[in-house]
């Protein structure tokens, strides 16, 4: 059953109310899901340039990673007293790659991450070895795990390199590396 009323006021508003009855009713709910997530960050050379005119790319990313950890962060304490927890772990990458921070419990190791990231270089050097970035980041990521999501975030500013110029090679590695993570382990890349 539905109905519809419609009321003229004063000049020329009108009032609507809408009432419905039904003999079924849908109810949905949500359940926040835990997440995997490794960041993937851009340390080559390129990275300090300049990005608008006041900032280096290197420092509009770290202010973006921190912006980044801090909303993984409230949501995981959000979602805590649920038992919902996220993990979070860094690397980085210039020639060669690294982990910065191991994959972690976000609520337990949130300084270390944020400090991590502000003890970064000003000035990064290398070339952009995004498939190394990735071989490690797919190393960290754990086994697909029925109830949780594996999330693998990449920045980057440029071509993957092993000096300066395009490299066909290392831009393979890090398809490859991303098409492994996705099928093998269920990332979002």
């Amino acid at each position: 059953t539905e109905t519809v009323t419609v009321d003229k006021t004063q000049d020329s508003d009108f009032l609507v109310s809408l009432s419905a009855l039904s003999s079924a009713s849908s109810l949905t709910t949500m359940t926040a899901m835990p997440l995997d997530i490794v960041l993937v960050l851009d340390q080559s050379g390129s990275m300090e340039d300049d990005f608008d005119g006041s900032n280096t790319k290197q420092a509009a990313m770290k202010a973006a990673v921190d912006n980044f950890i801090d909303a993984i962060y409230e949501s995981s304490m959000q979602d805590g007293a649920g038992g919902v927890y996220h993990t979070l772990g860094i690397v980085t990458y210039g020639g060669s790659s690294s982990t910065l921070q191991s994959r972690g419990n976000i609520e337990t190791g949130y300084q270390n991450y944020i400090d991590a990231i502000d003890d970064l270089p000003n000035s990064p050097s290398g070339s952009t070895n995004t498939g190394a970035g990735m071989s490690t980041a797919n190393n960290m990521l754990p086994a697909a795990t029925e109830g949780r999501k594996s999330i693998v975030v990449l920045f980057t500013d440029g071509v993957p390199t092993t000096s300066s110029s395009f490299s066909n090679s290392v831009a393979n590695n890090a398809i490859s590396a991303a098409n492994t993570m996705k099928t093998t382990k269920n990332a979002t890349v």
